[in-house]
C-alpha cells in the first residue's frame, strides 16, 4: 500500500480515537501500517517493475519520494482546514516506519531490521490475494479519498 494511504489511515485513526499522546499516535499509525497490509491492495506490480530493471534502488527510490511528496502535499493541505499538531505528524511517521525500515534494508543490502522486515512480508502474504495493478491503484485512491472525507468532518 502506498505510503499516502497508510499516513491518511493513521491521521484518520488517531482522530477518530481523539489521541492526544504522541506516542499513542505513532504506535497506533505503525500498528495500523501492518493492517492496512493485510488487505490486498495491487501494488505488487510495482515490486516486480522495480526489481526488473538495471537500478531496483533507483525504481524504489522514485516511488518513495513520488509517495512522499503526495504526504508532504496532503499534509500542507490538511494545514490550511486545521492545526496540525504533533499527535497527527507521529501518526504519519508510525504509519511510515514499517516501509522505511524495509526500504533502508533494501538501500543498505543488508537486514538490519530483519524481525520486523519478516514479519512486514508476511502480513503482505497473508491472505495470498493479489491484484492486477489498475485495480489496486483504483482502490487505494478510493481509500485515500474515503479517509480525507473522514478526517476532515473528524478534524473540523
Amino acid at each position: 500500500m502506498f505510503i499516502t494511504v497508510h499516513s491518511a489511515i493513521g491521521i484518520a485513526a488517531v482522530s477518530a480515537l481523539s489521541l492526544q499522546n504522541p506516542v499513542a499516535a505513532l504506535v497506533v499509525g505503525w500498528l495500523l501500517h501492518y493492517v492496512g497490509d493485510v488487505v490486498p491492495h495491487g501494488d505488487e506490480q510495482l515490486g516486480v517493475w522495480c526489481w526488473s530493471g538495471a537500478r531496483p534502488v533507483r525504481r524504489l527510490g522514485l516511488i518513495f519520494i513520488l509517495d512522499f511528496c503526495l504526504i508532504l502535499l496532503g499534509l500542507w493541505g490538511l494545514h490550511f482546514l486545521t492545526n496540525l499538531t504533533g499527535v497527527i505528524l507521529m501518526a504519519v511517521l508510525g504509519s511510515i516506519i514499517p516501509d522505511v525500515l524495509l526500504g533502508t534494508e533494501i538501500v543498505l543490502g543488508r537486514r538490519t531490521f530483519s524481525c520486523f522486515s519478516r514479519f512486514h512480508n508476511a502480513v503482505h502474504r497473508f491472505t495470498g490475494i493479489t491484484h492486477p495493478l489498475f485495480y489496486g491503484f483504483l482502490f487505494q485512491v478510493g481509500l485515500l479519498i474515503l479517509m480525507f472525507v473522514a478526517i476532515r468532518h473528524l478534524l473540523l
